[in-house]
């Protein structure tokens, strides 16, 4: 199968790659930025091609598209509309090609605003509505928000199938630099001193093991458009005593937990969910590797 990634230089797309190319698939890894191919350097050049988005017209056929790249950090209204701009021009190769799926990586955080704005009308007046705007706490939330609404608006209307994967805290190989998971490695196994902030929040973890399996049932199954990447539901504090008993050599840590200021946190996939936007749960991947993500990396 041939599969086309963006975001091939980031840590999902990275992770992705090297799982697909396993399984013997043939991989188009787009970028917008200069790509690491040292990353996929273990992997012979034939299984993988590496294209810059400007380029994506010379690509003539693919089998499913998985848009995993994205900007999290940003704050100017420039790189908001790129990173959208950037969508629509995926959705215009896709129409020309003979693509049958449409994969894209979504946040968690976006559940509650779809809960509350989900009859959004499609003049977009809405978006001169203050309460709105303050609805998000940061322009990822928004933008990932945005990139769904414009899908689902698209997806009646395709030859190809659409399925968006909402993600919350994703652990696995190559960690960037400033994820709470890299840092909480770092002060365990280098033991480097580090204080976490508000270590009684419950987030939901899973590893890039269970997003791979996620995505490959979207491609061989029908499954819903929208779908929650479950996991492990547990506060930073309790993960790091996980880590530490996968790791029985390991006899202390220097991790500080300050007293935690926010008190509630709304996890995604409780039970109590809006069971319209269905989740996987997997934890043989989470618990089976947090033993040894990133453990060259922390090792070697």
């Amino acid at each position: 199968m041939k599969i086309l990634i963006t975001g091939i230089n980031g840590f999902v797309g990275t992770n992705l790659a090297k799982n697909f190319i396993e399984d013997n698939h043939q991989i188009i890894g787009m970028y917008r930025s200069n790509v690491d191919k040292t990353k996929l350097s273990s992997f012979k050049k034939k299984q993988i091609k590496y294209i810059h988005y400007l380029d994506l017209h010379k690509v003539k056929e693919i089998d499913v598209v998985i848009h995993a790249a994205s900007d999290i950090d940003f704050s100017d209204e420039a790189t908001f509309n790129k990173n959208l701009i950037y969508l629509f021009k995926l959705i215009n190769f896709i129409k020309k090609i003979n693509c049958k799926k449409f994969i894209f990586l979504s946040s968690g955080e976006v559940s509650k605003l779809f809960q509350n704005y989900q009859n959004l009308d499609e003049n977009l007046e809405y978006l001169s509505n203050s309460k709105f705007i303050n609805a998000f706490t940061n322009k990822y939330q928004m933008l990932k928000f945005f990139s769904e609404k414009i899908l689902l608006d698209l997806s009646n209307n395709t030859h190809f199938k659409i399925n968006i994967i909402r993600i919350n805290s994703l652990i696995g190989n190559n960690l960037p630099k400033n994820y709470i998971f890299h840092k909480i490695f770092i002060s365990i196994f280098k033991n480097k001193p580090l204080t976490i902030k508000n270590p009684d929040i419950f987030r939901t973890y899973a590893h890039t093991d269970d997003l791979y399996e996620l995505i490959n049932l979207c491609i061989s199954k029908k499954m819903k458009k929208i779908i929650f990447l479950g996991g492990y539901t547990t506060s930073i504090k309790e993960l790091v005593k996980i880590i530490m008993k996968q790791n029985p050599k390991i006899s202390s840590h220097n991790i500080k937990f300050s007293k935690s200021i926010v008190k509630d946190y709304y996890v995604c996939n409780k039970s109590n969910h809006n069971p319209l936007f269905p989740k996987l749960s997997s934890l043989k991947h989470f618990k089976k590797n947090i033993n040894k993500t990133n453990f060259q990396t922390f090792h070697g």
